[in-house]
C-alpha cells in the first residue's frame, strides 16, 4: 500500500476506515492524549504479539508522532504479509491538516472543570 497523506486521510477518513484499519503505535499514554477517530492502538512493542488482532484482507495505515515508528511498524507488517503504509507526517501532519479550529478545541478542553 502507498502511503497516505494526513490531508486526504482526514477528508476521507470514512471511506478509508471502510478498507483499512488505522493502527496507532504510540504508547496508551499518546493515544489516549489524542487520536484519529476510529483508530485502534496497538503500541510499536507489542506488534507481534498482537499482530492477530489484524485483518490481512484490509490494508494497514500505521501511524504515530512524526512517521518513525510507523515505518519500522510497516517493515514489520510486510514481513507478515500485510499491505502496510504509513500516514505521512504522523500525528504532526495529522493536526496540521485539521487546521485552526482543532487547536481552539483543544485549548478549551479544559475550560469549566
Amino acid at each position: 500500500m502507498a502511503d497516505v497523506n494526513a490531508k486526504d486521510l482526514h477528508k476521507k477518513l470514512k471511506d478509508y476506515l471502510k478498507k483499512c484499519i488505522i493502527v496507532d503505535i504510540r504508547s496508551p499514554e499518546e493515544y489516549e492524549e489524542e487520536h484519529i477517530d476510529g483508530a485502534i492502538n496497538i503500541p510499536l512493542e507489542t506488534l507481534v504479539d498482537n499482530i492477530g488482532k489484524l485483518d490481512k484482507k484490509k490494508q494497514i495505515i500505521a501511524v504515530c508522532l512524526t512517521g518513525l515508528r510507523s515505518k519500522r511498524a510497516v517493515n514489520i507488517l510486510t514481513l507478515k504479509g500485510f499491505n502496510a503504509g504509513i500516514v505521512e507526517g504522523g500525528m504532526i501532519e495529522w493536526r496540521r491538516a485539521l487546521g485552526p479550529a482543532y487547536f481552539a478545541a483543544m485549548a478549551g478542553e479544559g475550560e469549566g472543570e
